[in-house]
């Protein structure tokens, strides 16, 4: 459905008839056009009945496109069908860790050895897709922790702000208190029964100003 956030604008549809008429009254009213004979009046009347048919032409191209402004200034919204929250959904952070040891080639996977980092939006990556009702929500730490995704129904804008991700944004250590403690002011003011908070690190704490435990 369309709607408009407001209608102001409108106020200056008459804006264009008020210009024409101030401006029609300047015009001076007793010039003439003295004509020799017949046949160069009967031309000059021919030319004025092209000339008004081309200035009407113009004057409806202005006026739809000047209704079409004042509608733009309007602040169309297309309102579509409401969308259903599930009161049930649980609310769920995910932590990743992103310091440079995640660069560590030694994970097995499929007769070879990966990056650990790869592992990671790999299988994480397969488990997003399959939140279809849960709220996600997406930190990633090193030095510091940053919330990079807030909790939203967008499991897929969530998954490729992981796959976005690159090891050393955040520093070469590891502040894993950082990251439990902003999941947990993330997390605070959510139901208690639904708030979940799902940490992936290889390491041990090495940066930071908040204790793991």
């Amino acid at each position: 459905m369309l709607t408009f956030e407001t209608w102001l604008p409108l106020l200056l549809l008459p804006l264009p008839f008020v210009v024409y008429r101030l401006t029609r009254s300047l015009d001076d009213d007793n010039a003439a056009i003295r004509a020799p004979d017949y046949l160069v009046a009967d031309a000059l009347s021919q030319d004025g009945r092209s000339n008004n048919s081309r200035s009407l032409r113009r004057w409806v191209y202005f006026l739809v496109l000047w209704i079409l402004l004042l509608l733009a200034c309007c602040r169309p919204v297309w309102v579509g069908e409401p969308v259903k929250i599930n009161d049930e959904a649980r609310n769920l952070l995910m932590a990743v860790d992103i310091s440079e040891s995640m660069l560590d080639r030694d994970i097995p996977f499929q007769d070879r050895y990966v990056r650990r980092i790869e592992l990671v939006k790999l299988r994480l990556g397969e488990f997003i897709e399959r939140r279809v009702s849960d709220r996600l929500g997406l930190i990633l730490f090193a030095d510091n922790a940053y919330l990079q995704a807030p909790l939203t129904f967008d499991n897929r804008a969530v998954n490729q702000f992981l796959q976005d991700s690159r090891v050393g944004f955040a520093g070469r250590n590891t502040a894993i208190g950082d990251a439990i403690g902003l999941g947990v002011k993330r997390l605070i003011e959510r139901p208690e029964e639904s708030r979940i908070l799902v940490l992936l690190t290889d390491g041990a704490n090495t940066a930071g100003n908040v204790d793991p435990d």
